[in-house]
């Protein structure tokens, strides 16, 4: 059994990421922890003439009730939701300010955390829209599986290998992990910088994928064929594994164009690891 966390911080609640973790717990029983961290809310502030921003206890009574009853509502959601779906689950709600920090320490003592990117852009108006994720995505201490809005439970696994220790490690992480989506259609992808640039050690992450991962064909990605990221965005039912985001060990195909976008575009699930 697996202990898997569920970021609950925005207005609109998880209930993509919701219904993909309940997919899982139908196939392999499952720990979730929901994490309910406070929100960054506006209240009117008597001594200015704009809003304040408020973001936990300490700061007025007002401010203080508003987040309470907000972090009520989403644990009775969360609690009613386990419930249905027969899901043991935990309740943390007594995260502080420290928004990131507090979600990073929880990440030390889980197996997977997921989250809904919206959830991240909508935190707060003050960050650029993906500031928090970008936060997660580099500190969190296990790997981070992201929920589009709007998704199909995977039928085809898409391993984006560039031949770096970091995109490997994402791909035994998610065989390790969600084990249960390893007998899906697999497909490792790899995108070279010219035609003649060969699948680097491409015996060895062969051996490797076979051992986990049901019949997986190599393919090769050349700059005169379809961008990968075009022909991940046609696959249906798809999700995508990954190794570090925006790392310098990373490719810039990667980095820059692949995996920020798919997640900015909300494409498909994204599952991303690094060491």
């Amino acid at each position: 059994m697996k202990k898997v966390l569920l970021a609950i911080a925005e207005n609109k609640l998880p209930e993509s990421a919701f219904e993909f973790i309940s997919r899982l717990n139908e196939i392999n029983p499952l720990l979730l922890t929901g994490i309910f961290l406070r929100e960054i809310i506006y209240i009117p502030d008597p001594a200015f003439s704009y809003y304040g921003m408020v973001s936990g206890a300490g700061h007025n009574a007002e401010a203080e009730a508003i987040v309470q009853k907000d972090i009520q509502r989403r644990t009775d959601w969360f609690e009613k939701a386990c419930q249905k779906k027969h899901i043991e689950y935990r309740v943390h709600n007594d995260t502080d300010d420290l928004i990131v920090e507090a979600l990073v320490k929880e990440t030390r003592f889980a197996d997977l955390l997921v989250v809904n990117a919206e959830a991240f852009y909508q935190l707060s108006e003050l960050t650029e829209p993906e500031g928090y994720l970008k936060s997660i995505l580099h500190l969190a201490e296990c790997p981070v599986l992201i929920v589009p809005q709007k998704f199909s439970f995977p039928e085809n696994i898409v391993l984006a290998y560039d031949g770096s220790a970091s995109s490997v490690y994402a791909i035994k992480q998610f065989s390790y992990i969600l084990n249960e989506l390893c007998n899906k259609d697999v497909i490792v992808v790899h995108e070279a910088a010219a035609n003649s640039e060969k699948i680097p050690d491409e015996a060895l992450i062969e051996e490797l994928a076979a051992r986990h991962f049901n019949t997986p064909n190599l393919l090769m990605f050349h700059k005169h064929m379809m961008r990968l990221a075009e022909w991940v965005k046609v696959k249906q039912s798809a999700m995508l594994v990954t190794g570090s985001y925006s790392r310098s060990n990373f490719s810039e195909m990667f980095r820059k164009s692949f995996a920020s976008k798919i997640i900015r575009d909300h494409k498909m699930p994204v599952f991303i690891a690094h060491k």
